[in-house]
């Protein structure tokens, strides 16, 4: 595995780079994808992005840089003019090839700007899936528990593992590839949007940039925060073709049910952005995090499916694990959680009578002590025997 797959991208802006091998017909090929969300290349961030990456590796195979379609022509038109450009192209032999997408996520245009290939097009779509899983990874948003506990989740089940979602909303260039991964999925007309969290908030701005860059006037999509389990029955969703559920993540597709049995839209307008379960049924889905060898190869492994349970019937709680309650639309842990304890005189071991018998009355225990005024004169407790 390269190493640059595990180091983090800080230092870039526009720029999200991914380095990942693909093997197809007995032919091994290492590419560095740099995916570009601006309207124009950052030249010397691109550099710096590529320089880093070739000081750490192999020169890959090729180097596919991702635009949108209104970026292509001078994407590929500062290849062939900029100085800061030609470095790299001097540095490497590998083909550089400018891929751009559409307003439906999907690829229109492709163009070798450096070197040749002998590789047969990887499409833009078959990577979408395995780089927002490796986004995830790399921000460990898969949690698990360790030891005596398990979680409980917004829902009410409890369960030993879950997707902390908010792991894909940290880089502005990643939020804006998972982005990307949604536009196959909705009308380019869509005008409101229903989210889970208000995490989601960004990731629906960041579909509205991909939209603007095609239709500059074309205004911001509307968003309502339905606050997941603990709003949507109180929630009336505007059915509309332009309305748009999304769901954060997911393993078990409950809530996209319940919204369907009170809210007539179509399946297709609930939108998982992650999804790891056992279901077989058919979820509107950006990325799946299972494991595929071809689509998904740094997946998780089904020995990671999360399993839940009623909290009235846990498997985990019987064999004495301790359920951690995870709080809020964002599935955060709670700080320390005081617990109540009620001692009664039954408590009392059997020497505490003659223990206050020989104490009482010898200044030995104060009542109030931290909060009386005269701290020279505290009250004392009176023997009674």
């Amino acid at each position: 595995m390269p190493q640059s797959m595990q180091h983090s991208s800080a230092g870039l802006i526009t720029l999200f780079p991914y380095r990942f091998d693909v093997t197809a017909e007995e032919l091994y090929r290492d590419i560095l994808l740099v995916y570009s969300q601006a309207d124009t290349l950052a030249e010397d961030e691109f550099k710096e992005a590529v320089e880093r990456d070739l000081d750490e590796n192999l020169t890959p195979d090729e180097i596919m840089v991702v635009v949108r379609q209104p970026a292509f022509e001078c994407t590929v038109s500062a290849f062939q003019n900029s100085a800061v450009l030609a470095t790299i192209k001097k540095r490497v032999n590998s083909a550089i090839i400018v891929a751009a997408f559409g307003s439906d996520g999907r690829e229109t245009y492709r163009q070798v700007v450096h070197g040749a290939t002998k590789f047969e097009p990887l499409r833009l779509e078959r990577l979408v899936r395995r780089t927002i899983t490796h986004i995830l990874t790399r921000h460990d948003g898969y949690e698990e528990a360790h030891g005596n506990y398990h979680f409980q989740i917004p829902s009410g089940r409890h369960t030993e593992r879950f997707i902390r979602y908010a792991s894909v909303l940290v880089d502005a260039a990643e939020l804006s590839f998972v982005a990307l991964g949604a536009l196959p999925l909705i009308s380019e007309h869509i005008n409101l949007a229903y989210v889970d969290t208000s995490g989601l908030f960004e990731f629906v701005a960041a579909i509205s940039d991909h939209l603007r860059a095609f239709v500059q006037t074309r205004p911001s999509i509307t968003v309502k925060n339905f606050q997941s389990y603990d709003g949507y029955k109180e929630c009336r969703f505007r059915v509309a073709p332009t309305t748009f559920v999304f769901i954060s993540a997911s393993g078990s597709g409950t809530l996209s049910r319940e919204i369907l049995k009170q809210a007539r839209l179509s399946p297709q307008q609930i939108i998982h952005l992650l999804y790891f379960g056992r279901s077989e049924e058919s979820f509107t889905t950006i990325c799946n995090l299972s494991r595929h060898p071809e689509l998904n190869p740094e997946g998780l492994d089904e020995s990671k499916l999360p399993q839940d349970y009623r909290a009235i019937d846990c498997e985990l709680c019987k064999k004495g694990s301790t359920f951690v309650p995870l709080r809020g639309d964002h599935f955060e842990l709670p700080g320390p959680q005081p617990m109540p304890i009620e001692i009664t005189i039954q408590d009392a071991p059997r020497s505490l009578g003659p223990l206050f018998a020989r104490l009482g009355a010898q200044k030995v225990f104060h009542v109030g002590f931290g909060k009386t005024r005269d701290r020279t004169d505290p009250s004392t407790v009176p023997h009674r025997p």
